[in-house]
């Protein structure tokens, strides 16, 4: 069953805001101290679903790796920290 055109018109557009609103987010991933844990953590998790919802599996996979990386001894967290934001910032529609 195909969607209607509105709906179409409203996934692309929630689409587009979601890539609108990881270019903040990748921002702020670049200033987070990689200390704050817990923050980091919480936004890798939630980074991890938003994307995949939106079809951004390799994104979704370093939301993860982020997520993981918090979740262990430091070291990781830096180098996963900016991998996530390098790719939130070139998500296309």
């Amino acid at each position: 069953m195909d969607a209607s055109p509105t709906l179409q018109f409203r996934l692309a557009k929630a689409k587009h805001d979601c890539i609108a609103r990881m270019q903040e987010t990748a921002d702020w991933l670049m200033c987070a101290p990689a200390s704050d844990h817990d923050a980091l953590r919480l936004c890798g998790h939630r980074l991890a679903g938003t994307l995949g919802s939106f079809g951004f599996h390799e994104a979704a996979a370093l939301a993860r790796e982020l997520e993981q990386a918090c979740e262990t001894p430091a070291g990781r967290i830096g180098q996963a920290t900016h991998k996530l934001a390098n790719a939130l910032r070139i998500l296309e529609v």
